[in-house]
């Protein structure tokens, strides 16, 4: 696996004008490339090869457990009870 600073030397030069960075997801095959321009483009080149490039959305998690953000409910460290998905109430009624 290549490290960060391979990654920038295979992407970020000349025969790619519109790349300012490259660096991996933790330790997935995934890169994350940032560009100078509002628009993704479809390829890039990698050494003599293209890549196929999309844009990337992060995930934000949402705990069904206690209704807060940023963890998920299987590991969640205040289980308090169910939450309601839409407001966030604590152990909401059945016709809430």
């Amino acid at each position: 696996m290549y490290t960060d600073e391979d990654l920038e030397k295979m992407f970020v030069y000349e025969r790619n004008p519109t790349i300012l960075d490259a660096k991996r997801i933790k330790n997935s095959k995934t890169v994350i490339l940032l560009f100078n321009a509002m628009k993704v483009p479809r390829y890039v080149l990698m050494g003599n090869g293209l890549v196929q490039c999309s844009l990337f959305r992060r995930q934000h998690d949402v705990c069904y457990a206690c209704g807060k953000a940023g963890h998920r409910a299987d590991v969640c460290i205040n289980p308090i009870g169910n939450a309601c998905k839409t407001c966030g109430t604590q152990n909401p009624q059945e016709d809430h």
